[in-house]
C-alpha cells in the first residue's frame, strides 16, 4: 500500500469515527435498549436496531443517485463504523423488511426521543418574542403502481398514480422537523395537523400557506392562548371566569377543594385535592383520591368522553404546571398520615396518568416548569428541588435542594430564570424576597417583596411597536 493510499484510508477512518461520535450523541445505546421493547420480532435478525437507524440516516446524505447505490454506500459506512459487530444484511429488500419490524409505538418513541434533544440544539433560536415558531406544509408523493398501492388512492389528475400524503412540522429556528404524519393520498394536511397538535410545546405559533384552513381545534387553541382578556380563577366550589374589560364573572361548580387550574391542549384542567379540615390541627386531611376535571375553555362545560382524571398517591393534589413536553405535572402534598409528596405526570391528550415520582420530601409546595426540561418544586423544608421532564428523574430531591429559606413559591420566566420565594418571618416590618437564579442555577440577585409573600407568577410584556413616521 502506498503512503498516499494509507493516508487516505486513515483519513476516511478518522472521518467515520467522528461521524459515529456525532450521531451517537442523539442515537444513544440506552435509547436503542428502550426501543428494543417495541420491536416486533420472534428471533435474532441480521439488522440490529442501531445498524437499521444509522443506515437509514446515512442514506439521506449519500450522494449517489440510484437508491441501491445509496443503500450500499450507507451499509458500507456502518460496517466500517462497527468492525467488530455482525454485518447487517446485504440486500435493500431485507433492509426494508427490517424497517417494517418497527411498529407505530417504536416510531412514536423515536419522535419523542429526537424532540427531547431539539430544545437544546435550538439554543437561543428556540423561540422568538415568547413564541415557539413552526412551519407546517404537506405534499403528495407518487408511489409505484402496484396492486397493493392502489388502496392509497389518488387526489391528483386522472392519469396520476397512487400517492402518499406527507405533512411535516418544521421548527423555524432550526429548520429541523419536529413532527410528521404520513397517510393516503386522499388525506389532507389539515387532518394531519389535527393529529400533530398534541405534540406541540406550549406557546407554539404555527405558520402555514394561505390555502391552509386550520382545523377547529387549532382555531380554538389560538383563541385560548391569546387570552381574550379573560382570567380563570378558583372559587370554592369551582371555577370563576372574570372578563377584565367588563368585570363580568361567570361561575361553574366543579366540586369541593379546587386547588389549581392550568390550560393545556385547548382544554382547562381543574385540580381537585379532595380534602377536608383535619379533626385536630389546621392541616387538611385527604378524603381519598384526588382528581382533575376537564372543561371546555370557551363554555366552561365538561367535555365529552373522559372528563375526570384520577390522581393516585397520597392525596391533596394542590399544584400543577404545564411543561415544555406538553404534559401536566401535578404535585400532591399528602396529609398528616402520609406526608410524603409525589409528582404525577398527566397526558392531556389521552387524559391519563403516565408517571408518578417520590423523593421530594414532606409537604412540598408550588411547582413551576421552565421552557426547557425543568420542573422546579418549592418546599419549606427542602428549598428548591428539580425534576427533569426529559429523563423523568428527580435531579435535586429531598436533601439536595437549592437552599431557599422556608420556600413558599417558585416561578420561571421566558429566559428560563428561576424565582424562589422566601416569605421571611411574616411579622410586621419583616419583608420577604424573591431570589433569582440563572438557568445554570447560579444566583443573580434577590428582589425585596412585601410582607409574607406566598406565591408568584411572571408575565411576558413585549416591547412597544415603533410607530411609522408620518
Amino acid at each position: 500500500m502506498s503512503a498516499r493510499t494509507h493516508e487516505r484510508t486513515r483519513g476516511t477512518s478518522s472521518h467515520r469515527q467522528a461521524l459515529l461520535s456525532a450521531m451517537s450523541v442523539y442515537l444513544t445505546a440506552p435509547f436503542f435498549s428502550e426501543l428494543d421493547s417495541w420491536e416486533r420480532r420472534s428471533q435474532p435478525l441480521r439488522w440490529s436496531l442501531q445498524a437499521l437507524h444509522f443506515t437509514a440516516l446515512l442514506m439521506i446524505y449519500a450522494t449517489d443517485e440510484a437508491l441501491q447505490d445509496r443503500f450500499k454506500a450507507a451499509r458500507r459506512c456502518v460496517i466500517e463504523m462497527f468492525p467488530q459487530r455482525r454485518r447487517p444484511g446485504k440486500t435493500y429488500q431485507g433492509f426494508i423488511k427490517a424497517q417494517n419490524r418497527l411498529g407505530p409505538q417504536a416510531v412514536a418513541a423515536l419522535k419523542d426521543h429526537l424532540r427531547g434533544h431539539h430544545r437544546r440544539v435550538a439554543g437561543q433560536f428556540w423561540e422568538r418574542w415568547g413564541w415557539v415558531p413552526f412551519a407546517c406544509d404537506g405534499s403528495r408523493v407518487e408511489v409505484p403502481r402496484t396492486t397493493r398501492n392502489q388502496a392509497l388512492g389518488c387526489a391528483g389528475r386522472k392519469k396520476t398514480g397512487p400517492q402518499l400524503f406527507v405533512t411535516t412540522l418544521y421548527h423555524m429556528g432550526t429548520g429541523l422537523p419536529w413532527d410528521w404524519c404520513i397517510g393516503k393520498g386522499t388525506e389532507s394536511e389539515r387532518d394531519h395537523l389535527r393529529v400533530m397538535l398534541a405534540k406541540l410545546p406550549p406557546g407554539s405559533l404555527v405558520v402555514a400557506d394561505a390555502g391552509f384552513r386550520p382545523p377547529q381545534e387549532l382555531r380554538q387553541l389560538g383563541e385560548v392562548r391569546r387570552g381574550r382578556g379573560e382570567v380563570d380563577v378558583l372559587e370554592e366550589p369551582g371555577v370563576a371566569r372574570v372578563r377584565l374589560e367588563s368585570g363580568e364573572v361567570t361561575k361553574v361548580e366543579t366540586g369541593a377543594a379546587p386547588k389549581d387550574v392550568v390550560l393545556a391542549r385547548a382544554r382547562l384542567f381543574v385540580i381537585h385535592a379532595n380534602v377536608s379540615p383535619c379533626a385536630v390541627g389546621p392541616a387538611e386531611c385527604p378524603e381519598g383520591e384526588s382528581w382533575i376535571l376537564v372543561l371546555d375553555p370557551n363554555t366552561l362545560a365538561r367535555i365529552g368522553g373522559r372528563d375526570s382524571i384520577p390522581i393516585p398517591g397520597p392525596g391533596n393534589a394542590s399544584y400543577a404546571s404545564v411543561a415544555a413536553d406538553g404534559r401536566i405535572y401535578v404535585l400532591s402534598r399528602g396529609g398528616p398520615e402520609s406526608p410524603a409528596g409525589r409528582l404525577t405526570i398527566v397526558d392531556p391528550v389521552s387524559r391519563t396518568e403516565v408517571g408518578s415520582f417520590g423523593g421530594i420530601g414532606e409537604f412540598p409546595g408550588p411547582i413551576a416548569a421552565d421552557r426547557g426540561e425543568r420542573v422546579m418544586i418549592s418546599s419549606p423544608t427542602e428549598g428548591l428541588m428539580e425534576f427533569n421532564s426529559r429523563t423523568r428523574s428527580v435531579v435535586r430531591g429531598a436533601g439536595g435542594g437549592i437552599p431557599v429559606l422556608a420556600s413558599q413559591g417558585v416561578t420561571t420566566d421566558s429566559r428560563n430564570q428561576i424565582y424562589g420565594i422566601e416569605p421571611g418571618t411574616c411579622t410586621p416590618g419583616s419583608l420577604g424576597r424573591a431570589r433569582v437564579f440563572r438557568p445554570d442555577l447560579s444566583e443573580i440577585r434577590s428582589v425585596v417583596l412585601g410582607v409574607c409573600p406566598r406565591a408568584a407568577t411572571t408575565t411576558l410584556i413585549p416591547p412597544a411597536e415603533e410607530q411609522p413616521n408620518r
